[in-house]
């Protein structure tokens, strides 16, 4: 945990739009880095969340849009990483969204449990899930990976 903090500290540092705050933008009192808004999606997305945002940090900057970009959601939703935002200049919003949709992509062929490269599962719910993740959980519902994979436009 303590490691997990430090880590969340440089983050917020580099990053400071990942630090959580009210709905009003206000900091939180008792904020203690043990979280940031990356924790919202899948922990397996964490770091392709992060270089994300590491891309667009300069567009930000460019804009002079660093310290209003505001992060409302993060998440996963049919299988692909959601990620929304409080707005963009207009100067940077086609790039951005070149960007974010690369990773949005990318996130569909990304384990959600450990980071690794994955393919679609589906039974009951639609994920990203590498085979090795697949056999070592429970809720695989006893269905082999090779049958639990969804093909594209099925």
């Amino acid at each position: 945990m303590k490691n997990e903090i430090e880590e969340n500290k440089k983050l917020i540092e580099e990053l400071p739009f990942l630090k959580p705050t009210d709905w009003l933008g206000n900091d939180l009192e008792d904020y203690d880095y043990s979280f940031t808004l990356l924790d919202e999606a899948p922990r397996g997305w964490r770091n392709l969340q992060i270089r994300f945002f590491r891309e667009i940090k300069p567009l930000l900057v460019k804009a002079n849009y660093l310290d209003k970009y505001k992060i409302l959601q993060s998440k996963e939703k049919w299988g692909s990483w959601r990620l929304y935002d409080g707005g963009l200049s207009e100067e940077i919003f086609e790039e951005y969204n070149k960007i974010l949709q690369r990773y949005e992509f990318e996130s569909e062929e990304t384990c959600i449990l450990c980071g690794n490269k994955a393919k679609m599962t589906y039974v009951g719910w639609i994920c990203p899930i590498c085979e090795k993740c697949w056999n070592e959980r429970e809720y695989n519902l006893d269905v082999p990976y090779e049958k639990a994979i969804k093909h594209k436009g099925e």
